[in-house]
């Protein structure tokens, strides 16, 4: 693993995240590379903005072989819907890129629109370590 430092932020780059990108190379799928990593792009920005306007900080960034990580500094306390909406972002940033892309027309960009709409529906599954368990949980624990 790699990890390092800059300013507050911890960045971690898992030996795994690697070996994806190398695999989808060796098995063909380059030009699905970028359209994946812009879909996680858009993901994980859907969740920085909310955070940036709730004031809540970024403790670490993590790359891995599932994907790409963002890890908040539960430094002050928020109302428990923020917490909720910076987790559903993600999911919601993919939802509109699709809508966007497909509703315009935008025919460059139709792998992207699909590989977000995927990874979309998929992290809001409600399964240990995706977005939906993360709103779950926080609603059956606090409500």
């Amino acid at each position: 693993m790699i990890e390092f430092k800059v300013k507050s932020i911890t960045y971690r780059l898992d030996f795994s995240f690697f070996l994806f990108w190398a695999m989808m190379y060796l098995l063909g799928r380059e030009k699905m590379v970028l359209p994946m990593f812009l879909a996680c792009l858009v993901h994980e920005m859907g969740h920085i903005v909310p955070m940036v306007i709730s004031g809540r900080k970024i403790k670490s960034i993590e790359f891995g072989g599932t994907g790409i990580k963002i890890v908040p500094l539960y430094d002050k306390m928020l109302p428990i819907e923020w917490d909720i909406i910076i987790m559903i972002s993600g999911c919601l940033s993919n939802f509109l890129l699709t809508a966007i892309v497909l509703m315009f027309k935008i025919y460059p960009l139709y792998n992207v629109a699909y590989v977000s709409l995927s990874l979309g529906i998929f992290n809001a599954l409600p399964i240990k370590s995706l977005d939906g368990y993360d709103v779950v949980q926080l609603i059956v624990n606090n409500y």
